[in-house]
């Protein structure tokens, strides 16, 4: 009899240690940590207008020298070639220009305008492939009037819009106006307004 009590106790504790081993009950998981998805990139509204740049231009000019001993005008083709710097800010475009124009501009009695060069800043926004800018800067003026020559100082203002054909190439247009005082002995001063095309390319 006490065998038969001592077999059924450790049966029944095998069976209990068997019962705990095959448990199907689910191990605790560890809790599932979520990272916040990041923050999108800005979105680029605008074109790519930064770099240095060369280019062409062609156009025409109408100029006046008037004042106390002089009144003469004309008009005629004005041409040269332009280089500068963008900066650009995204929705935004920075730059600086230099040019030379050469005039076809010949006053009644003699003389004329012979060169123009600029110096220019140009700003505007970013329109994505074009470009609206407005500049301002200094300008040189090289010629004669009334009958001395000139080389003379002055400012220049105006506007214009460049439109990116490719990448690289740019084509636009700019009116611009160019002051200059004391360009004669009599103190004669000039005065006149170019409307170009322009070429240019982006390296």
């Amino acid at each position: 009899m006490r065998i038969l009590t001592i077999l059924t106790a450790t049966t029944y504790g095998l069976g209990s240690a068997v019962a705990h081993a095959g448990s199907t009950a689910p191990a605790p998981q560890e809790p599932i940590v979520t990272q916040p998805a990041p923050a999108p990139a800005p979105v680029r509204t605008g074109g790519d207008w930064g770099g240095f740049y060369g280019g062409v231009q062609l156009g025409f000019g109408d100029f006046d020298a008037d004042g106390a001993g002089l009144n003469a005008s004309d008009e005629g083709v004005v041409g040269g070639i332009h280089g500068g710097y963008n900066h650009d800010f995204g929705n935004f475009v920075l730059g600086g220009e230099a040019e030379i124009d050469g005039a076809d501009v010949d006053f009644a009695g003699g003389g004329g305008v012979d060169t123009i060069t600029r110096l220019k800043l140009r700003a505007g926004p970013d329109l994505g492939r074009t470009f609206l800018y407005g500049t301002v800067g200094a300008a040189y003026a090289d010629g004669s009037a009334g009958g001395s020559g000139f080389s003379e100082w002055g400012y220049t203002a105006g506007a214009g819009l460049d439109y990116q054909l490719t990448p690289n190439w740019i084509i636009g247009g700019d009116v611009l106006y160019q002051e200059f005082e004391d360009v004669t002995p009599a103190g004669d001063d000039l005065d006149g307004t170019v409307v170009r095309a322009r070429a240019s390319y982006r390296f």
